[in-house]
């Protein structure tokens, strides 16, 4: 059975789609719960989250502070998850689960069982935005001495008994990076073999999509974050 996990911060626009499209997912895969966490949203985020119902499938809601960050939310999802595969989704409906499963939930499904976890390359992205994450991936490349290919796409499958033994996942955006990180020095089987694609956030901004120099301290920021887990995994 899989678990899906996914962190929520004034997504208000987003949440009944989000458990529409999962909702769409139980003819491909048997999905036995929804564990969801607010990160201090403003909005009614979390009032939404509270009133989500998909028949059979069990859905839980958590809360953080107000200063609990993306990596903080799915931490404590995936701390919370009681089935053996876990799905991390992003909250704004930029990637498809529903048609991701569509075309690969066969392939899915043997790579799970062969003890493999999923990270998907994302397509049908800006110049823009692909120059980023380049240059975020040689910055880690360089300092975790291992080659980081995409790692941002969603959704990611991961084996939870792959990754209970992580030290303290970063509370920012590095905790995608930092599983990547934990699963290429421990030699634990990951594939890539995977493309969802990008879509435009109907709702919302990206943090991203900020100031110049709003991005250059949330870059600093997750430079820092992936340091310290560096340091201590």
């Amino acid at each position: 059975m899989f678990s899906i996990i996914s962190s929520f911060k004034n997504e208000s626009a987003n949440c009944k789609d989000f458990f529409k499209i999962i909702s769409e997912c139980k003819k491909y895969i048997n999905i036995s719960e929804i564990i969801v966490v607010d990160n201090g949203s403003t909005d009614n985020t979390l009032e939404l989250l509270n009133d989500q119902k998909i028949s059979g499938i069990n859905i839980f809601v958590f809360k953080n502070d107000a200063n609990s960050g993306y990596g903080d939310g799915f931490a404590k999802a995936l701390n919370e998850t009681t089935n053996s595969y876990v799905i991390t989704l992003h909250s704004d409906n930029q990637f498809r689960l529903d048609k991701f499963l569509k075309k690969y939930s066969d392939k899915v499904t043997a790579d799970l069982k062969n003890n493999i976890n999923i990270f998907p390359i994302r397509t049908n992205r800006s110049f823009v935005a692909n120059l980023r994450t380049f240059i975020v991936r040689m910055i880690l490349s360089i300092i975790s001495l291992k080659f980081f290919k995409d790692y941002g796409g969603h959704p990611k499958f991961l084996i939870k008994e792959n990754i209970n033994k992580i030290n303290c996942l970063p509370s920012g955006f590095s905790f995608d990076a930092a599983i990547l990180f934990f699963l290429i020095k421990n030699r634990i089987k990951f594939s890539q073999d995977y493309f969802v694609t990008e879509h435009e956030r109907v709702f919302g901004e990206s943090s991203w999509s900020k100031s110049l120099s709003k991005q250059f301290n949330l870059l600093l920021n997750f430079i820092y974050e992936f340091l310290i887990f560096r340091l201590n995994n």
